[in-house]
């Protein structure tokens, strides 16, 4: 986001990471791997090595600070700096995370794939994804509550307020990746502590308030001196603000073309017409060979059968060739179907077991699946849990 701050940052973090290869070994032992892949965990063997020897370096510099520095010269500025430096950094985390909920691109709705698991193949980050993805409006209520309290984190006079919020924020959030593994423990605990310390550095002002006084600003200055921050105030809370709403819509935009692609055959469908071996089975016929519904996703295709029983097969679409390969769980058994897609209707023709199947499907009106076709009630008479 800073123009040529790469230039500065690439070689020291290429020096430090040389620095936590060295020492990771001897403090996680044989816990820590030399293979540093991006992959969205940020709780690595190597970031842990890494909080360890930053969690060291801070404790040193701190007592030497201490001890040379008896006079505490300037100890007042340099404490000031460091909140607004943790004010600012916090700010910016929660307005990343909150726009990803306020525009739902974090916790996108479940797709077929998560549907046509069932609870026990899902693991518990999987799991939380399809909780917090299968209500957008609650998702959206936790995405505000963390816009809000970026946005009161950056002004002094509502910073304990903030704080407060974004300690409640954090702390369920912090539960939540704990509890679910979800490998960004390490992150949000450092948010955590950051609202807390914000919160306590600023319990003066509840005593101010409860007495009846206002504190005064701290930074004093000329005209001047009020225009130079108020003009870098606006430049930090936009870099703050703008990237990030461009990275969520972006973000948002690619999953809904996932969804809205003309030629994709991803989606729910109804099973009107059904052949095997030459020989059509009525939607009236109890034949358990008969198929009722198709679930299609990128990766996974569910077959539900007449008889209500599911059967999951992994699959590989090509849009192109107008075919579906697919494969059971297993990998005993393959087959392979072409097909055609008029508006709503989806025509299939292959092998499946070693029989000819000729299937007619109609795109479902409404979506099929319970966990997001039932609404919100106010009004329910006896619950309804399933």
């Amino acid at each position: 986001m800073i123009p040529f701050f790469g230039y500065i940052y690439q070689p020291l973090h290429v020096l430090f990471a040389s620095v936590v290869d060295i020492a990771g070994p001897w403090i996680l032992g044989d816990y820590y791997t030399l293979a540093h892949i991006e992959n969205g965990s940020g709780d690595t063997s190597y970031k842990y090595a890494e909080a360890i020897i930053l969690l060291a370096v801070a404790g040193i510099a701190t007592t030497l600070w201490m001890f040379f520095d008896r006079m505490r010269f300037k100890e007042r500025t340099w404490s000031l700096g460091l909140e607004v430096l943790v004010r600012y950094y916090l700010a910016a985390s929660l307005f990343g995370y909150g726009f990803s909920k306020v525009i739902p691109a974090q916790f996108p709705l479940p797709t077929i794939e998560m549907l046509s698991r069932t609870y026990g193949e899902s693991s518990p980050m999987g799991l939380l994804w399809t909780f917090m993805g299968a209500s957008p409006a609650y998702t959206i209520l936790a995405g505000v509550s963390e816009v809000l309290a970026a946005a009161l984190l950056l002004f002094r006079r509502t910073t304990l307020p903030g704080a407060i919020l974004a300690s409640f924020v954090m702390a369920n959030v912090f539960a939540l990746n704990l509890f679910y593994d979800v490998p960004v423990k390490l992150y949000s605990f450092h948010l955590l502590w950051m609202s807390v310390f914000l919160m306590v550095s600023h319990g003066d002002e509840l005593l101010y308030t409860w007495k009846g006084k206002s504190l005064h600003p701290v930074f004093q200055g000329g005209k001047r001196a009020r225009l130079i921050r108020l003009t870098v105030k606006v430049l930090l809370v936009g870099v703050m603000i703008i990237p990030n709403l461009i990275y969520v819509i972006d973000q948002k935009q690619k999953q809904a073309s996932y969804y809205m692609r003309k030629d994709s055959i991803v989606g729910e469908y109804d099973v009107s017409s059904f052949t095997i071996n030459n020989t059509p089975l009525s939607q009236a016929t109890d034949n358990s060979r008969r198929w009722k519904k198709l679930l299609i996703s990128n990766s996974i295709v569910q077959i539900v059968y007449a008889d209500g029983f599911p059967v999951s097969w992994y699959c590989a679409i090509r849009n192109g060739a107008k075919k579906i390969h697919v494969a059971s769980k297993d990998l005993t058994t393959t087959g392979e179907f072409t097909f055609t897609l008029h508006d709503e209707s989806l025509h299939l023709n292959g092998l499946l077991y070693q029989d000819s199947i000729r299937v007619t499907a109609v795109r479902s009106s409404a979506n099929a699946s319970l966990l997001l076709g039932r609404k919100f009630q106010w009004i329910t008479e006896e619950p309804y849990n399933r």
